[in-house]
């Protein structure tokens, strides 16, 4: 799951995306993704395990 690391804006072709810090990163170009990775914008999340209710 793709995280920001940091809250951006960018416009790629002729679209504005937009996020918070801490957001899911998701419906982006490949491209831009690729961008916003190398740059330290978007990060790889580490999924913690979900805690379930004892039944």
């Amino acid at each position: 799951m793709l995280r920001a690391a940091k809250g951006f804006e960018a416009t790629y072709n002729g679209l504005t995306y937009r996020t918070k810090k801490g957001e899911q990163v998701e419906g982006l170009p490949t491209s831009l993704l690729t961008i916003l990775k190398r740059d330290g914008i978007v990060k790889e999340s580490r999924t913690s395990k979900k805690e379930t209710a004892d039944d």
